[in-house]
């Protein structure tokens, strides 16, 4: 129960400015105590919600149409190589379109990326 009550005095120092960590120490409270099942249901809850992780609610919002071409063929696991020639952009060009759909979705990577675009419906019909 130690760690329960780590847990617990953590949560209650979280910044409060920031939900996510507070969902985190939630979580492992959850675990201290013995209660798996509400550690699940509140990371589910903290990653269902694009607003705790620091994203707008929307990854449609900011994404240009050119964009949108390229962060579908991120999700189909094409490389920046592979990306420009469908596109018939350079390879630069098309790296710089995924550096701008990552910053503009709050992603770090492609796989983060893929996985907004799936959870956003973004992931449609792909272009030429």
């Amino acid at each position: 129960m130690a760690a329960a009550a780590d847990a617990a005095a953590a949560v209650e120092h979280a910044d409060s400015g920031s939900l996510f960590p507070r969902y985190q120490l939630l979580c492992l409270l959850a675990v201290a105590q013995g209660d798996p099942e509400r550690a699940d249901l509140l990371l589910d809850r903290a990653l269902a919600d694009p607003a705790l992780l620091g994203r707008p609610r929307s990854a449609k919002d900011g994404l240009t149409e050119r964009e949108h071409d390229v962060l579908r063929l991120i999700a189909k696991g094409l490389s920046n190589r592979q990306i420009a020639a469908r596109l018939h952009i350079s390879p630069s060009t098309a790296g710089v379109h995924v550096s701008h759909i990552l910053t503009k979705l709050g992603a770090a990577t492609r796989t983060e990326a893929t996985a907004i675009a799936f959870r956003e419906g973004l992931a449609g019909p792909s272009p030429a």
